[in-house]
């Protein structure tokens, strides 16, 4: 009997194991699905409400209920503090948001962009005045992931392509030509970890270079935990999860880093042709010789007498 029990309580947890995994799936495949098509079209300097759940806490004059549905945008300056929840399976959410960013982009590009993709259990806090995301601090849990498909949390940030952009997170400067991914716990490590492309991290006067698949941490501290306050780690090989893939792969258009029609703001548009006037008619050309006037009818002979 007992024997018959444990079986069956093994294959109870077992079978709920396959439910909640396949519940997950479901939850993160919507939440790709709406990012990348309410999120993709934002312009520069602007946040979308990705999928549930997110809080925020906005600058005046901007009301909360502007940023609390699922497709809603607001400007990068209206936000003071952004939090992406982790998944709940139970009530079926997951924190995802999206973020078209200048940074030091010049005014000059208006088309191009930084990406920033905040997911799971994540907290950002604006240091920037000006609204272009230039420097921000930032946390994100290191609990375990609900199920294997879900990426860590954590922030993705991309740079236009062949454009290398600046920006500063939690005090330490950030240089990358492509795609980084951002992970900090306070009072312990920030990590860096390279996707694609090349960056230089730059902390206490001190600076590491990352190629691909590699990573590297930053000590954090100061009043509010979040502060560099020691030099970068030997970089070391990392490379990215299949759960990290699988979500760069599934939002394409929300990752864009161009908007649509970029690099054509600058060009005058082309001259319509005009069309060619008729070519005028020819006159018929006079003859040589004007035709002779034909000759008047010679007069009758009266009859003789």
């Amino acid at each position: 009997m007992r024997l018959v029990t444990a079986l069956l309580l093994g294959l109870f947890m077992v079978t709920k194991s396959v439910n909640a995994a396949e519940l997950c799936e479901t939850i993160i495949q919507d939440a790709y699905q709406q990012l990348d098509e309410l999120c993709s079209s934002i312009g520069r300097n602007q946040v979308c409400y990705g999928n549930d759940s997110i809080r925020t806490e906005l600058n005046v004059p901007y009301e909360a209920d502007l940023f609390s549905q699922i497709g809603d945008t607001v400007p990068v300056t209206a936000i003071r503090e952004l939090y992406t929840l982790p998944m709940d399976i139970s009530t079926k959410t997951w924190g995802l948001s999206l973020m078209k960013a200048q940074t030091n982009l010049p005014d000059t590009a208006p088309g191009q962009n930084v990406v920033f993709v905040l997911y799971g259990d994540t907290h950002l806090t604006s240091a920037d005045s000006e609204g272009k995301m230039s420097a921000f601090y930032f946390t994100s849990g290191l609990g375990q992931p609900a199920c294997k498909s879900v990426p860590a949390d954590g922030i993705t940030i991309r740079s236009p392509k062949g454009t290398r952009v600046q920006f500063k997170a939690n005090g330490v400067d950030i240089d990358i030509g492509s795609t980084v991914v951002l992970q900090a716990e306070p009072n312990k490590l920030m990590k860096v970890q390279l996707v694609e492309g090349s960056a230089k991290i730059t902390a206490q006067n001190q600076t590491e270079s990352l190629t691909p698949g590699q990573s590297l941490t930053v000590p954090l501290g100061g009043s509010n935990g979040l502060q560099a306050v020691g030099t970068p780690s030997t970089p070391i090989n990392e490379p990215e999860s299949q759960a990290h893939q699988n979500f760069m792969n599934a939002i394409p258009k929300a990752i864009e880093t161009a908007s649509p029609g970029a690099g054509n703001h600058n060009q005058p548009p082309k001259p319509t042709k005009t069309a060619k006037p008729p070519k005028p008619t020819k006159e018929p050309k006079p003859t040589k010789d004007p035709p002779k006037p034909p000759e008047p009818p010679k007069p009758t002979k009266l009859p003789k007498k």
